[in-house]
């Protein structure tokens, strides 16, 4: 396996992206399934609260699987969406891992912070230039 990491901490938010590409298929089939397994839905919704800081109180909490396919491109991801009281104010915070796989690639995008609409569009850009970059790669 060979993988590399780019973490990006701006505006309040974190992005962390990973690609990981696997001697076999199976290998990266299992890879994707571990790294979202109905567990890592918990801890998505762990990281949402404490992008909102160690004394939030979880007022409201939704945490939704989410998986597709385009083509050879198989998609699975968890997302969580807090209600959160920190510091006397209500705050909507958002964590989502979404794990990419084609072939023997496995590409995963996690983000959270407050939910605003700069981070909405910067995670909606990252997630497209994973797929395009998937989707092209030669690992046959």
């Amino acid at each position: 396996m060979y993988g590399d990491l780019l973490t990006d901490r701006s505006d309040g938010l974190l992005f962390t992206s990973e690609a990981e590409v696997y001697v076999s298929s199976a290998q990266a089939a299992t890879a994707q399934a571990l790294e979202t397994a109905p567990g890592a839905g918990r801890c998505v919704a762990s990281a949402a609260k404490q992008a909102a800081g160690t004394n939030a109180v979880v007022l409201k909490k939704k945490v939704t699987p989410i998986s597709f396919a385009v083509g050879g491109l198989r998609a699975k991801a968890w997302d969580a969406q807090l209600l959160v009281r920190a510091n006397g104010r209500q705050l909507a915070v958002e964590a989502t891992v979404f794990v990419y796989r084609h072939g023997r690639a496995v590409s995963s995008v996690f983000g959270s912070g407050l939910e605003t609409q700069a981070a909405s569009q910067y995670s909606r850009m990252a997630s497209a230039q994973m797929v395009r970059a998937l989707l092209h790669a030669n690992l046959r």
